[in-house]
């Protein structure tokens, strides 16, 4: 295929891309929102966010717990990124390499914890509490 056309294809299937959500919040809802997607959905979330918002300890539990874990998964996030670019930027320095590799398994073996953890903890606050 030539070039060109290549290019093209890519440029079409890039934009089609690109306008694809346009296409998802096309559904129209009513003024009342009883009925149509929104209402719907609305209809889907008002029980959950009264749960969330009783005052209990095990809500402020579970919001220092997501606290914690969304620093951790940028903890997570710039240790990779690190890590990376210590690789990329080692020339070729087994020493280097060696490192940046350390702390790549690292990370990955502190963002398993953390996501054991998580598991540990979403158990016990359903079903045990």
């Amino acid at each position: 295929m030539n070039k060109k056309i290549k290019q093209l294809l890519v440029l079409v299937f890039l934009s089609l891309l690109l306008c694809l959500p346009y296409f998802v919040f096309a559904a129209s809802s009513t003024p009342s929102g009883d009925s149509g997607v929104i209402g719907k959905m609305r209809a889907v979330a008002e029980p959950s966010y009264e749960a969330v918002t009783s005052d209990s300890l095990l809500t402020y539990a579970g919001e220092f717990i997501a606290i914690i874990l969304g620093m951790l998964g940028i903890i997570f996030v710039g240790l990779m990124i690190y890590a990376g670019l210590k690789w990329m930027m080692s020339a070729g320095d087994a020493d280097d390499i060696k490192k940046a590799k350390a702390t790549i398994r690292m990370a990955i073996i502190g963002l398993i914890v953390t996501v054991s953890a998580y598991a540990l903890w979403k158990f016990i606050a359903d079903y045990l509490l």
